[in-house]
């Protein structure tokens, strides 16, 4: 397993197709964890958010997202 820390909204952006893809194959998935609003909240955010990516292995698409916010 390969896991990836992103903390610039440019690799989030990048990431649209694979979090989508991984947000429709999640029946419990809710809005508050979709591409479309998690991006329009790291723009007020920023910088105080960051996303962990977890994947088999470099070759292979995420399957797995943690999208996480410093407070303090």
């Amino acid at each position: 397993m390969q896991v990836r820390k992103i903390e610039r909204l440019e690799d989030f952006i990048a990431l649209r197709q694979n979090w989508e893809a991984v947000y429709a194959a999640d029946p419990h998935a809710h809005i508050f964890v979709s591409w479309l609003w998690l991006r329009g909240w790291f723009q007020i955010a920023s910088p105080r958010w960051f996303i962990l990516a977890a994947r088999p292995d470099a070759a292979s698409p995420y399957v797995a997202f943690l999208p996480l916010q410093w407070r303090g």
